[in-house]
């Protein structure tokens, strides 16, 4: 609205062009101290006496006279002020003397209002006033435009001088944004105002369907419920990406169909029939905003979802953690689901469909190659139809920076991880890892040690891909998560040629023991440890994969008075009561709001473990801050002989947002003093 107040400031002046002589007139005399002109410009006549030669001069070019000098008595000047052409108000100093005496006044001008451009209001969807300050002593008229009947003119003229006109905008109730016009119209001048009103809605521009399948398990009412969701996916003009996670119940009958209905924020987790995940309910694949570059954590809402024949209608009202309403909508075919879901189906084809390649480095005997691939074809008559095949490489330890799959043949290995010493330090190079699963979620072991994944890479830069295996011992897990076995074991030979791999991706490399950030965290887990120590309320917080390479475990001490296990209605063993936030400081000596050094058997929960580099960090200072749900760091431990600075802040979110009594552990709790 500044903007055009200025912009009208000079409108203002071309209002009254029509009768500018008039005004001029009326206004320039040689007692005034600043004459106001329109940009137009001006010719008048100064009439003064003086008693005695006179000169009359200006500090500008664009302001003359028809002459600047003359003798004593009554005298006629003729001033002229040019046009202004530019688009800057513009102001001249006049000095008028006759002997000793001197009169100076200033003249401004206004710029160029460009009557001739249209001027423009961008507005939010809400009902708001337009208002336009007004000068004016010409007849003047504001008229809407035709196709603009959501705007109304609710006020003109207020006074012979100066007043405002105000123009009503509806507010804007359909999906997609519009566009009006109004104009103030006078005998010689017409200014176009433009109205760009968002809508209450963002359209988006495509819209596609994943069924899920059974994704988690939630524990109620003393058994393990299971659920199945559907994935929306919306993509708005701009590039903004909008995935709506609906949680459409067990045991759908057309899972490839639209999930037709309304969905509210599924805010406890339950995965109930009706609603859609939100994030930050990690457990579970949640739903996500990714808008103008960055994800948007959304805490509540409503989806609908219409089939409406031929084409979808979907909105999605989306609040997220800060209160504001991210709202999108579509209508218009929805992209087949069953083309997005032909993996999972199992379409004829004689190549697999790679996904993903992912190398990880590490710093002890082998590079992890992470490749996952659907298959696309049972390999032979009788044999199962595996799906989705999860594939882990193990070759020689090498530089991360190369991302090309080693080539050779990978013999199988189910030795378990060890993370108590250097990671994957057990995988020998040359070995690989295997899942396989069916389209309905049965899943296969691998039974003989001798099976073997060959890749060679054509000179194209497609390969050759070979995998022999045995699989049997399979299963499933029923409606109640119970598992079911399946009987059978098969001969499983898979063999494409020509079939494309897509570059790796750089996956973890390991953190030298250098100070270091904390930036990311998978889980948190809290435990309360009843009072072992001095009396005092003991938890054991554990970062789990926090920068995908560390284990963080801590042990917090808070006063008996400052905390109470108050126990859940119905689940006596878990309370829902917060860690006390505050800043708690590392202390050999237990006290309120400290962080202090103890074990429990061979766990120190005093430690920051890197995974990958195998070793373990033991702090000697600093303070581990709770503060609205977050931790902030700032620590120091030693690896070795070197001193190491912890910093960062993280989300601070215990699972479910419970904490369990452990107070069973007590009398396993030592405090380090050493």
């Amino acid at each position: 609205m500044k903007r055009f107040l200025t912009i009208f400031a000079a409108a203002a002046a071309l209002l009254v062009a029509g009768c500018q002589k008039a005004e001029v007139e009326d206004n320039l005399n040689i007692g005034s101290s600043t004459i106001v002109v329109s940009n137009a410009g001006a010719t008048q006549d100064i009439v003064f006496t003086a008693n005695a030669d006179w000169t009359i001069a200006s500090d500008q070019a664009w302001v003359t006279f028809d002459r600047e000098k003359g003798a004593a008595g009554k005298v006629t000047v003729t001033l002229t002020i040019a046009a202004n052409e530019g688009t800057d108000d513009r102001s001249a100093k006049v000095t008028v003397k006759a002997g000793t005496k001197e009169t100076v006044f200033n003249i401004e001008q206004k710029a160029l209002t460009g009557f001739e451009s249209v001027i423009v209001y961008n507005i939010d969807e809400k009902a708001q006033d337009i208002t336009i300050a007004v000068k004016y002593n010409v007849d003047y008229k504001v008229v809407v435009a035709e196709d603009s009947p959501w705007l109304t003119v609710t006020k003109t003229k207020a006074a012979p001088v100066e007043g405002s006109i105000v123009v009503r905008a509806a507010a804007n109730s359909q999906l997609g944004s519009r566009e009006g016009s109004f104009a103030i119209v006078g005998d010689n001048f017409s200014q176009t105002y433009k109205v760009v009103q968002s809508a209450a809605w963002t359209p988006t521009v495509k819209a596609s369907g994943r069924f899920l399948g059974r994704r988690e398990y939630l524990y109620k009412d003393n058994a393990y419920q299971t659920a199945e969701q559907f994935a929306v996916d919306l993509e708005t003009e701009e590039g903004d990406v909008i995935t709506l996670v609906l949680n459409i119940g067990d045991g759908v009958e057309d899972p490839l169909a639209v999930p037709v209905g309304s969905y509210v924020a599924d805010e406890g987790g339950t995965l109930e029939a009706g609603t859609f995940a939100i994030k930050g309910n990690n457990k579970f694949y949640t739903g996500i905003v990714t808008a103008k570059g960055s994800d948007v954590s959304i805490e509540d809402g409503e989806v609908t979802v219409a089939d409406e024949g031929d084409e979808v209608s979907i909105t999605a009202a989306l609040v997220d953690n800060n209160g504001v309403t991210w709202s999108y909508s579509y209508a218009g075919a929805f992209a087949s689901v069953k083309d997005d879901f032909e993996v999972m189906t199992i379409p004829s084809a004689d190549k697999p469909k790679f996904n993903s390649c992912t190398n990880t480095y590490y710093k002890t005997k082998a590079n992890e190659w992470t490749i996952t691939f659907w298959a696309t074809a049972a390999p032979s008559e009788g044999v199962p139809a595996l799906a989705y095949i999860p594939v882990t490489l193990y070759s020689e330890a090498g530089d991360p920076a190369s991302l090309e799959i080693p080539e050779g043949t990978y013999t199988f290995t189910d030795v378990e991880l060890d993370y108590s010493k250097n990671g994957n330090s057990d995988f020998e190079p040359g070995t690989f890892t295997i899942s396989m699963n069916t389209s309905d979620q049965i899943f296969y072991k691998v039974l003989n040690k001798d099976a073997t994944l060959t890749l060679t890479k054509n000179e194209d830069g497609t390969y050759k891909f070979d995998l022999r295996a045995k699989i049997g011992d399979g299963y499933y897990f029923d409606a109640d998560y119970n598992q079911v076995n399946v009987d059978g074991t098969y001969d499983y030979h898979a063999a494409w040629d020509n079939v494309v791999i897509p570059e790796a991706e750089e996956g973890v490399k390991p953190y030298p023991d250098v100070d270091t950030e904390f930036k990311t965290v998978m889980t948190t887990q809290v435990v309360w440890v009843g009072t072992p120590i001095s009396d005092k309320n003991l938890f054991f917080v554990s970062f789990s994969s926090v920068d995908w390479n560390f284990t963080a475990n801590f042990a917090l001490c808070v006063d008996k008075e400052a905390w109470e296990f108050v126990p859940m209605e119905g689940r006596t063993s878990y309370t829902e009561e917060p860690v006390p936030d505050g800043v708690y400081k590392f202390s050999k000596t237990p006290g309120n709001k400290t962080l202090i050094p103890v074990t429990r058997g061979a766990t120190a929960y005093y430690s920051i473990a890197n995974s990958w580099t195998g070793t373990t960090s033991l702090l000697t200072g600093g303070t581990l801050e709770l503060k609205n749900g977050s931790a902030i760091f700032n620590l120091e431990a030693k690896a070795g002989e070197n001193t190491i600075k912890f910093t960062g802040t993280l989300p601070f979110a215990p699972a479910y947002g419970m904490i369990r009594d452990r107070s069973a552990w007590a009398s396993s709790v030592t405090l380090v003093t050493e």
